[in-house]
């Protein structure tokens, strides 16, 4: 595997079964705090809770070791009951099936491990070291998606190893003997015939 990739906030419950709390909570304001109650993402980036999906996760296992912490605690009780409410209808409802109501209570969390990445070492057109298998996307191990992986970033990468391809094949075509592309401009290749098959 090229990487493992940790969501930095999954809900600390017995009972969640892995929920992930969207880092768009960061994004609309919430703080990562200690138990103590103390913000503690301005000393890993100066970014704090806006730093890079990786950093936040490395900061909150940091926290966690150092001071032996089974969880942090993710606080955007600050925010309006009716804001947090509509904008993050289906966090609260689930949050309140665990006994907790983000509208009031900070959120115990730790990083979960979230996505692999990575796995089929490739060249920059997606080749394998087997022969006819190309690889894009998150199985490959391009080193063209770093330690941020985003849904995009890998998306991106599909398409241009995809692009890639391709043009590889395009001019690996171009060189071909087959009678179609030793036709001369304005010429015709003779007529496709289905092969005669007797059933």
């Amino acid at each position: 595997m090229e990487f493992i990739q940790f969501h930095p906030t999954c809900l600390y419950h017995p009972a969640a079964k892995s929920f992930l709390i969207s880092e768009a909570l960061r994004g609309e304001g919430a703080v990562l705090r200690r138990p103590d109650g103390k913000p503690f993402m301005a000393q890993y980036h100066p970014s704090a809770e806006l730093a890079p999906r990786d950093i936040v996760a490395r900061a909150i296992d940091s926290e966690m070791k150092i001071h032996g912490f089974e969880y942090v605690y993710l606080d955007i009780s600050h925010r309006g009951a009716d804001f947090l409410r509509d904008r993050f209808p289906t966090i609260h409802e689930r949050c309140l099936t665990y006994g907790f109501d983000l509208t009031r209570d900070p959120l115990p969390v730790v990083p979960a491990a979230h996505y692999a990445c990575g796995g089929a070492v490739t060249d920059h057109n997606g080749a394998t070291n087997i022969r006819r298998l190309y690889v894009a996307g998150e199985a490959a191990m391009t080193g063209l998606h770093g330690a941020n992986r985003l849904a995009s970033n890998s998306l991106l990468e599909a398409l241009v190893l995809a692009i890639a391809r391709l043009n590889m094949r395009r001019r690996s075509h171009a060189k071909s003997a087959h009678p179609l592309h030793r036709c001369r401009p304005g010429t015709r290749p003779a007529p496709w015939t289905a092969p005669n098959r007797s059933w």
